[in-house]
């Protein structure tokens, strides 16, 4: 099979897109299926490396079945257990962002990176190509999605900059607008809390129209995207918003957005299944919600065999020869408002309905919300026609919320790229 793109790094990097493509473009699911087992047993093999896995035996699947998931917790308190490779293989170090706990080292050897990589290419390759001038918003520092971002713009040919705006003495909202002028990007990588500051501060200085013209598609990574705020992003800009990716320091990409506009399941990168409330592991399935355990077919430093993600997902059909999902959000940043349970993703579908809204903080008290604090995009919508539409939104959807409109929120509740908390950057906690 032909090499998909311009240029080819290594003889791993075609075997890669080889055996990706091979898989993806398969319609017959018994080959699929021979497919995945045979990455699956070369994944307990290095796994029965690890301290974690070291009494599992030999593969079978009926072996794999039975195991037991584990929890995000027990893999980050005991994270040195499921290490797999020698030292001297290792070529990139990273650490979570430490919003849900302690931050966790994480390894990548050269294999790792290479899987990853082309197999999040084969996607973002149908949306940005070699004709695109891309621009990263994204952290390079301790977390990967940098560096991933950099790695598949040049296995697509793009060319890329990096300018994280929170790099203290090297980025500036003043340094960004200059670049933005130079370069004159047509895609944008970023975090929603981060480009929502953004369009703030440049629709305040009056200079958007002119930062925002050459900007064709926007590419959200870090955080939970909503189709509200998609659109909203999108009627800004004027440009087409991809939800980029989802996954985590400690996995690596899971899913990647194609031409379809999805996030689509790197089925050929990960086997994923979903634990429902009562308990049980299934199959990935049309239509079917809860929590993602993940099994990575490609780990080499770090292989992971059925680890519970902690993250609510529905499912949607195959796309493009892929499962797609939606991420809900984490289950324990559910919030109460009167009494009725909601993840992040749900609530901020409709929040992010309201015209001209850029942040909110949900407003709690003995353990439940009683009140939604939306800040206004400056020029935009004014104060009454944001209530009015707030009002018939959320009382469409059953939420019972009294609504304050502000001009600015506190600077915690943006920002992200995965280095905040979403119930603690959203959720107001009444102080005891």
């Amino acid at each position: 099979m032909d090499y998909p793109f311009p240029f080819q790094h290594s003889d791993l990097h075609g075997r890669c897109a080889d055996e990706l493509l091979r898989f993806r473009n398969a319609s017959n699911i018994d080959l699929r299926e021979e497919m995945t087992d045979g990455w699956l047993s070369s994944a307990w093999d290095r796994a029965s490396r690890s301290e974690h896995y070291r009494q599992i035996g030999e593969f079978t699947r009926s072996k794999f079945d039975s195991i037991n998931p584990t929890s995000k917790k027990t893999f980050k308190e005991s994270y040195t257990a499921f290490d797999a490779a020698d030292v001297t293989s290792i070529i990139k170090y990273y650490e979570t962002s430490g919003t849900t706990g302690i931050p966790t080292p994480t390894k990548r050897t050269f294999e790792d990176i290479v899987w990853n990589y082309v197999g999040v290419s084969l996607l973002w390759g149908e949306i940005v190509d070699r004709s695109d001038r891309s621009i990263v918003l994204l952290p390079s520092d301790i977390a990967p999605i940098g560096d991933l971002i950099a790695g598949c713009c040049e296995i697509i040919g793009s060319a890329a900059v990096r300018c994280y705006p929170f790099t203290q003495g090297i980025v500036s909202w003043d340094r960004m607008e200059i670049l933005f002028r130079n370069f004159r990007p047509t895609v944008i990588w970023c975090a929603p809390g981060t480009l929502l500051q953004f369009t703030r501060i440049l629709r305040q200085r009056k200079s958007f129209d002119d930062i925002a013209s050459s900007v064709v598609k926007i590419m959200l990574s870090g955080e939970v995207v909503t189709e509200s705020l998609k659109h909203s992003l999108g009627s800004w800009w004027q440009a087409d918003v991809y939800n980029a990716s989802y996954g985590s320091t400690e996995t690596g990409t899971i899913a990647a957005a194609g031409r379809n506009g999805r996030l689509n399941i790197l089925e050929y990168s990960f086997l994923c299944e979903l634990r429902n409330d009562n308990g049980e592991v299934t199959p990935l399935e049309e239509g079917a919600r809860g929590e993602l355990i993940i099994s990575s077919l490609h780990g080499f430093a770090r292989p992971m065999l059925r680890i519970a993600t902690g993250d609510a997902v529905s499912i949607m059909a195959p796309e493009s020869g892929l499962y797609t999902l939606e991420v809900l959000g984490r289950k324990e940043e559910a919030i109460l408002i009167r009494d009725v349970p909601y993840l992040a993703g749900d609530i901020e579908n409709h929040i992010y309905k309201i015209p001209d809204v850029t942040g909110y903080l949900l407003d709690m008290a003995e353990g439940s919300v009683t009140r939604v604090i939306v800040e206004q995009l400056p020029d935009g919508s004014s104060t009454d026609h944001i209530m009015r539409h707030a009002a018939r939104i959320l009382g469409d959807a059953g939420i019972d919320l009294r609504i304050e409109v502000v001009n600015q929120l506190p600077i915690n509740t943006k920002s992200g790229a995965g280095l905040k908390n979403w119930k603690r950057s959203n959720v107001l906690e009444a102080r005891k």
